[in-house]
């Protein structure tokens, strides 16, 4: 594992808060929020739950959720808004596009390289009836206890071409057992480059993946679930243990569902059994008893070739170098902190490990009443299943929220400091920096409980999902809408900015400038401001960079370095190395045999107690030797 780096606090917030690493909280408005967070711009909602975000160039792609069918009382329509943010602080809706279904997970691509995306990706969870030749947008949810409703009905992926952004179309519809609860977007390397790969994350959820009375010689498009399928054996109840893989060709995306055979298979739909080991979960569906293995979410990075999956009680990593055909490589288990459901997953852009995360009660549970609760939280592993640390929001919610970690991304940036922005549902959302994942700490949140713009009712945070895109932090929260944060902090200073975001789909490891006290490797460093940067019990190699930076040891044999300003060095306990540089800086050695080393600058060295060593000093007090 790489050398871990942190932040601890910028001078500027030593207030009450600093124990915690967070700046004082803001007053002007009736939002709870760091100082260093502001919201900028809400878009509201038009359907019944925001879901997920894809980016590219200067364009957010965000899901929402239906609920029922067309033209009944109760429906209320799902969908996907294509919003343009060149100006993120005035965002416009380009397209607000009404395609009924469920989950509405999303990702998005380009297939002709232009700075344009051409296809979008949209997961349908919940059998929808086919009511015409093909699956549209505007078919109604499945009518589970008819027969031919359900002998009718589809789920899986939708593809459309969004070429013309102000009218997409819909030009495949490909079953996926199960349906898609959500999708990962693979693109094709080598042999593969011109094609990309939808990983299917399904599983069971109720009445609907129960399938019977199917007419003969019929098949039932994508709604298998639990039931065995036409040439697999017949099982009293039938099993689920499998994601599916989409191969969907670039130059002919519309080919991606097309069927061979009576009753029908698809040639581009591969089912991979998960690892014979994998944890088995059941449910009980009418009286019925079901096992089932599955994953809710995958992440994958290409430059390294590996998945990292969220699966039933455990995680799992991939090797992925044959996209169709994931090589099993480790698990993790952890039922302390997560008895039910990894959650979701995403790497450091580095790729030296992975941040995981518990739903507990499958988003239903209050799990931040108590910070120290261990379930509901992210937890931190290395690629040999090494748990490294795990983060919470510190911040006690009311009994009545619900509150875990959901959806989330690591700010992309030139520097090795790792800072994670996070949902958390009505606990809002969360910027924590991880840099050393044993230590991670809140530095930023905003929590909203005002109304939408042209409402008058507040509407609090029920975040599902955010992510840092270019300078800001796109938040799709389940009741409001879209908001637009800007997180205004030095420790995002190095973010770099990226032509595209599938938040599930890392491309290329970013390089990261080493930063180095001398010839060593900084584990703590500081940003253009001021900053204290203070270390632990343990050895740690200090960098003060610009500004006027406060550096205190504590207890470790440490080596600090000071940085372009005026700084002050102070040693603790033990034998501690202290160097200045440009600045008037001040050096103070502690109880332990300390040596105090100027810079050019005009600079004080103060010894302590021990026998203390100074050189390039201009002033020298209490120096023994």
């Amino acid at each position: 594992m790489r050398t871990a780096f942190r932040l601890l606090l910028p001078t500027l917030l030593v207030l009450g808060l600093a124990s915690m690493g967070l700046p004082a909280g803001a007053t002007h408005n009736a939002d709870e929020h760091s100082a260093n967070m502001q919201l900028v711009k809400t878009l509201p909602k038009t359907g019944v739950v925001n879901s997920d975000l894809a980016f590219w160039g200067n364009r957010v792609y965000a899901g929402y959720l239906s609920s029922g069918s067309p033209g009944t009382p109760t429906g209320t329509p799902g969908g996907f808004r294509i919003i343009d943010i060149t100006n993120p602080e005035n965002p416009t809706v380009v397209t607000d596009f009404v395609c009924w279904g469920s989950q509405n997970d999303i990702s998005v691509w380009d297939n002709d390289n232009d700075p344009a995306a051409d296809l979008l990706f949209l997961s349908v969870d919940g059998p929808r009836e086919v009511t015409g030749a093909d699956p549209t947008c505007s078919d109604p949810a499945q009518d589970a206890t008819d027969p031919l409703s359900v002998a009718a009905s589809w789920e899986g992926v939708r593809i459309f071409d969004i070429n013309d952004e102000t009218a997409p179309d819909l030009i495949a519809n490909v079953p996926t057992d199960c349906g898609s609860h959500t999708h990962t977007l693979v693109p094709g390397k080598g042999a593969n480059a011109g094609n990309v790969y939808l990983y299917v994350s399904s599983y069971p959820l109720g009445a609907a993946a129960v399938t019977t009375g199917i007419p003969g010689g019929m098949r039932d498009n994508g709604t298998e679930c639990l039931e065995p399928e036409p040439g697999e054996p017949g099982e009293d109840n039938g099993i689920h243990n499998k994601i599916s893989i989409i191969t969907v060709p670039l130059n002919a995306p519309e080919t991606a569902d097309d069927p061979t055979g009576a009753p029908p298979t698809y040639p581009n739909v591969e089912e991979v059994d998960l690892d014979l080991a994998t944890h088995w979960s059941n449910i009980a569906i009418g009286g019925r008893s079901f096992d089932f293995t599955a994953c809710h979410d995958i992440s994958v990075f290409l430059a390294l070739d590996i998945a990292s999956a969220s699966c039933w009680e455990e995680a799992q990593f991939w090797d992925i170098s044959d996209p169709v055909a994931p090589d099993f490589l480790r698990r993790i288990r952890n039922p302390v902190e997560v008895d039910t459901l990894f959650h979701s997953t995403t790497f450091t852009w580095d790729g030296s490990y992975v941040a995981l995360e518990d739903e507990a009660g499958g988003g239903s549970d209050d799990r931040c009443r108590d910070p120290n609760d261990p379930q509901g939280r992210i937890l931190f592993y290395d690629f040999s299943a090494r748990k490294l640390g795990d983060f919470k929001i510190p911040r006690a919610q009311p009994k009545e929220e619900v509150c875990t970690a959901h959806l989330y991304n690591f700010v992309p940036q030139s520097n090795p400091r790792d800072v994670l922005v996070s949902a958390w549902y009505e606990g809002g959302t969360s910027v924590a920096d991880s840099t050393n994942p044993a230590l991670t700490k809140e530095i930023g949140f905003y929590d909203v409980k005002t109304a939408v713009p042209g409402g008058s009712t507040p509407i609090t945070s029920d975040v599902w999902s955010s992510y840092w895109y270019n300078g800001y932090i796109y938040v799709n929260d389940e009741g409001r809408g879209l908001d637009i944060m800007k997180f205004n902090d030095a420790r995002v200073e190095d973010a770099v900015t990226l032509p595209f975001l599938n938040p599930q789909t890392q491309m290329d490891l970013i390089t990261q400038t080493t930063v180095k006290c001398g010839k060593r490797d900084a584990n703590i460093f500081g940003t253009s401001e001021d900053d204290v940067l203070t270390s632990d019990d343990l050895p740690d190699v200090i960098q003060a960079l610009g500004g006027k930076d406060i550096v205190a040891s504590e207890g470790g044999n440490d080596r600090d370095c000071g940085g372009s300003g005026n700084d002050r060095l102070k040693g603790q306990g033990n034998s501690d190395r202290l160097f200045g540089d440009q600045g008037k800086d001040r050096l103070n050695g502690g109880l332990g045999n300390d040596r105090l080393v100027g810079g050019p600058g005009r600079d004080v060295c103060v010894g302590g107690p021990g026998k203390d060593r100074a050189r390039q000093c201009e002033v020298e007090v209490g120096i023994e030797a």
